[in-house]
């Protein structure tokens, strides 16, 4: 194909850097994401990780929740055990820490699992939820709140450097910051939909006061060993994850959707 848009989690390993925006805590909102990876890859820090193709922009969803079947989650007693889909590597080593048994697979495959009982609950943002109709076979959901999870629009790179001038500025000047605050404020309306579409049949809970502190501890705690793993490998964890923290800072003022 040309052109795909993709989530990073579905060839795992291929951009340990760009997963980094995926940690806990870092996003309020989807347009906030966008903007934080983004500038990342503009700053040149992210060139190794796509020397292979050619990046249209890069993006985030904004915060994704866990949903379950006929068992509500408000404890980490809840979730332990539980067969939970996670979309990336990063955010199955979240799950384990915090106790569930991740199972790697796409989105599509979701709604299929959940109605053979081959897992048990799933991650996915609101809108997700409603895209692909999985509020049809789950019946509780919990705010998670803790990540939300990288994408990228991409376009073969042969195929771009095949097209004459013109038409590439074309793709050009529909590239980068704009494109991915584009994708993020389309995220953020679309949560509102699949809120609205979700809460007509479904529970929905809350992880609060001291329980609320052990999961954030656990999110913590996989914070600090992703970044240690990059940076043993040679890769600037913490100081990219520093990065993002201030692209995120620079964004909150400057973004008022």
């Amino acid at each position: 194909m040309d052109i795909a848009w993709t989530v990073h989690g579905y060839t795992a390993g291929r951009v340990s850097l760009s997963h980094i925006v995926e940690l806990s805590g870092l996003l309020e909102t989807a347009v906030v994401g966008p903007f934080a990876l983004q500038k990342l890859y503009d700053s040149g820090a992210l060139d190794a990780e796509y020397d292979e193709t050619h990046v249209l922009f890069v993006n985030t969803h904004w915060l994704w929740h866990l949903h379950t079947k006929g068992k509500a989650v408000t404890t980490l007693a809840d979730l332990k055990g539980l067969k939970i889909c996670r979309p990336t590597a990063v955010i199955g080593k979240l799950l384990e820490e915090l106790g569930a048994e991740p199972v790697g697979m796409s989105a599509p495959r979701i709604y299929e699992s959940m109605q053979r009982g081959t897992i048990d609950g799933y991650m996915l943002p609101w809108e997700s939820v409603k895209g692909f109709r999985a509020y049809e076979v789950s019946d509780h959901h919990t705010e998670f709140c803790f990540y939300a999870i990288a994408f990228v629009l991409t376009m073969n790179k042969a195929r771009y450097d095949s097209l004459p001038a013109d038409l590439k500025k074309v793709i050009d000047d529909n590239s980068g910051l704009d494109g991915a605050i584009r994708a993020g404020q389309g995220f953020d309306k679309g949560d509102v939909a699949g809120l609205s579409a979700t809460r007509v049949t479904c529970a929905f809970h809350k992880i609060a006061g001291s329980e609320r502190e052990a999961w954030e501890a656990g999110a913590t705690r996989i914070t600090a060993s992703y970044l240690k793993k990059l940076d043993d490998k040679g890769l600037p964890g913490a100081e990219t994850y520093g990065n993002v923290k201030a692209y995120v800072a620079e964004c909150q003022p400057e973004l008022k959707w």
